[in-house]
């Protein structure tokens, strides 16, 4: 959802497409996990469980946040999920 709001044009229509007609299956799993991979390295985490978990947690508890404190994290950009609990002390979630 946050890189959408980053794209414009061409990249913007291509984002959110669900399979074209004649498109095969294995060529759309491979779009989708080039996105995901894609939103992996901009999201700067390790690539292995312990990331991928803490990145999807991660946005997930964002989501549910009010729109000034999701900002207010995703600025100071807060390692692990301990440290964002530790950030957001007195912060409201929705």
């Amino acid at each position: 959802m946050y890189l959408s709001a980053l794209l414009k044009g061409k990249a913007l229509e291509v984002y959110p497409r669900k399979p074209e007609v004649n498109e095969a299956p294995g060529q759309f799993l491979a779009t989708l996990e080039s996105y995901l991979m894609r939103w992996i390295e901009l999201a700067e985490v390790v690539q292995d469980f312990d990331g991928l978990k803490n990145l999807m947690v991660k946005e997930q508890y964002l989501e549910s946040c009010s729109v000034p404190l999701a900002v207010f994290l995703r600025e100071k950009k807060p390692e692990g999920l301990s440290k964002v609990g530790r950030t957001v002390f007195g912060g409201t979630c929705k």
